[in-house]
């Protein structure tokens, strides 16, 4: 065949559907002539953006895509699995006589296989120590998260991500969390094998996807389906009087250190989050990838490290700090933030 260069762009039809059109609707039909009055059909282009990626993007009246594209310095990871879900993930329903402990209940989800049918009617007395308040995905918008009454049984330890808290330890300084999960052993082993392989440990408890970069001081938390957008997210005030750790879940993609190990800065996390919400970067990620699943990992994103003297990372990092603070000048600051890493992305040309 003939030799086609991919990054001048290929001819594509772009096709749509009625925004009112459900998708019931659709499945009623059973030809395509049936459902083309729901289409709307338009021609455009898609051009092969990095010489690293076979992937194709839809390119932009209103933004040329292949200027932010080059190499990170930032690591990409994921929130930890919980499964099942349904065990791990909890409410929280009211406060405990015993000290140290809070009464929580089994979050439901609509479509899960999975069903705690045995929650006592005031809830689960439960040991805190283990248990953390939660970011997911739904609940993160541009450069904030809203913080629900959610919360997960994490038993890892900082220090350890290796291995969860053994036995001996959960069995004599958090008997109670012990025994329910325990007694849902049966529950937690109806898990695929292949999902047993990641586990973190060889505790019958074992989590996957999780690590030292779970724990990190400064994260930045994106979403991974429906609309991106990223948030700093920080420790989070517990109705039982702590300050903990916010543990991000699956469904959200976290930056807390870079290529080397190292746990990012505060001013680096406001500089990442101020790229990721820019309004290049948004368009680029939904022109390029489903909405049921954004990647940063193949995005091929140009994300220098970090400098405090370079004056368009500053810029970013205090229009981010900005956009934290004010929600009516979101929109406005992330077309300045695409400005502000346009330039960035220029210095190195």
């Amino acid at each position: 065949r003939k030799m086609v260069n991919y990054q001048d762009g290929i001819p594509v039809k772009i096709i749509t559907r009625e925004r009112n059109v459900k998708d019931s609707e659709l499945n009623r039909s059973t030809s395509f002539l049936q459902i083309q009055k729901y289409l709307r059909f338009r021609m455009g282009k898609a051009v092969q953006l990095s010489e690293k990626s076979t992937a194709f993007s839809y390119i932009s009246d209103k933004y040329d895509y292949s200027k932010i594209m080059g190499p990170t310095s930032y690591e990409y990871r994921t929130g930890v699995e919980f499964t099942p879900q349904e065990l791990y993930m909890l409410s929280g329903k009211g406060a405990s006589e015993r000290t140290g402990h809070y009464r929580f209940e089994n979050k439901r989800f609509q479509l899960s296989k999975y069903r705690i049918d045995d929650t006592p009617g005031d809830g689960w007395e439960l040991p805190t120590e283990f248990i953390y308040p939660i970011a997911t995905g739904p609940n993160i918008s541009p450069f904030r998260y809203e913080q629900k009454n959610e919360y997960c049984i994490l038993p890892y330890a900082k220090e350890n991500t290796s291995d969860p808290i053994d036995l001996e330890y959960m069995m004599k300084d958090n008997e109670a969390l012990f025994y329910y999960l325990v007694s849902h052993k049966e529950l937690i082993d109806q898990q695929s094998e292949k999902s047993k392989m990641l586990h973190r440990g060889d505790e019958f408890y074992a989590l996957s996807k999780i690590g030292p970069y779970t724990f990190a001081r400064n994260i930045v938390a994106a979403r991974d389906n429906s609309k991106f957008c990223a948030s700093v997210i920080k420790k989070s005030k517990t109705p039982w009087g702590e300050t903990k750790q916010t543990i991000c879940v699956k469904h959200t993609i976290i930056i807390s250190r870079d290529l080397t190990g190292r746990e990012i800065t505060a001013d680096e996390a406001d500089y990442i989050c101020g790229i990721l919400n820019s309004d290049i970067v948004i368009n680029y990620i939904h022109n390029s990838f489903k909405k049921n699943g954004f990647s940063l990992k193949k995005s091929n994103l140009y994300i220098p490290l970090f400098d405090a003297a370079n004056p368009a990372q500053k810029h970013i990092c205090d229009l981010a700090r900005q956009a934290a603070r004010s929600a009516e000048d979101i929109p406005d600051i992330q077309r300045k933030l695409s400005a502000a890493y346009l330039k960035l992305c220029e210095e190195r040309r």
